[in-house]
C-alpha cells in the first residue's frame, strides 16, 4: 500500500510548491525517487525533535548511479507513519543529490499549473 502511495505521488512533484521550507532549487528542479528509510531517531533538548534517515540511488555527475544517505527533521506525526525500511519518494537535486527531502514529510503545498 505504501509503495502504491509513493508512486501515485510521483506526478505531483512536478507541480509547484506554495509556501515552501522545500528549498527553491528542488522546487524548480528536482528529481523524484525511492528511497528506503534507514533509520529513526528522536532527540531531546527544548522538547522533542524526530529524525529520519534515508538512503536512494541518484547520479555521480559523471552518468552513474551511487549511494546517497541523508536525515530530515519530520514532525511527530511523519515519523510515526514510517518504519524502518519503507519505500518513499524524495526530491533530490540532479545538479548536487546530497540535497533531498522526503516528498510527504515536506511543509509545504501543491498546486497546479491552471
Amino acid at each position: 500500500v505504501r509503495l502504491l502511495w509513493n508512486f501515485l505521488m510521483l506526478p505531483l512533484v512536478f507541480y509547484f510548491p506554495r509556501g515552501a521550507p522545500m528549498p527553491g532549487r528542488l522546487a524548480e528542479r528536482g528529481t523524484a525517487t525511492f528511497a528506503m528509510i534507514t533509520a529513526k531517531d528522536t532527540i531531546h533538548g527544548e522538547g522533542k525533535a524526530y529524525q529520519v534517515s534515508y538512503h536512494f540511488r541518484g547520479p555521480d555527475g559523471s552518468g552513474n548511479l551511487t549511494g546517497y544517505s541523508a536525515d530530515m527533521a519530520v514532525e511527530s506525526n511523519h515519523y510515526n507513519a514510517v518504519d524502518i525500511g519503507t519505500v518513499v519518494t524524495i526530491v533530490f537535486d540532479p545538479e548536487d543529490p546530497k540535497k533531498s527531502l522526503i516528498y510527504r514529510c515536506g511543509d509545504y503545498e501543491n498546486i497546479g499549473l491552471g
